[in-house]
């Protein structure tokens, strides 16, 4: 994901098409960030993300 690597952070990236509970928790916000319980969903910037991991 370009912004991620923008910032430098390393990440995985999960397929939530395999999964309805996925589906349902994420389908319209993703991507999403997730750091620990945290989490960041779309629309998100470079500036934005690092303010968040910042935060």
């Amino acid at each position: 994901m370009a912004v991620l690597d923008h910032v430098g952070l390393a990440y995985s990236a999960v397929d939530i098409a395999t999964s309805s509970d996925l589906m349902a928790a994420y389908g319209v916000r993703i991507p999403v960030i997730r750091v620990g319980e945290r989490e960041l969903g779309w629309p998100f910037d470079p500036n934005q993300v690092q303010a968040w991991l910042m935060s």
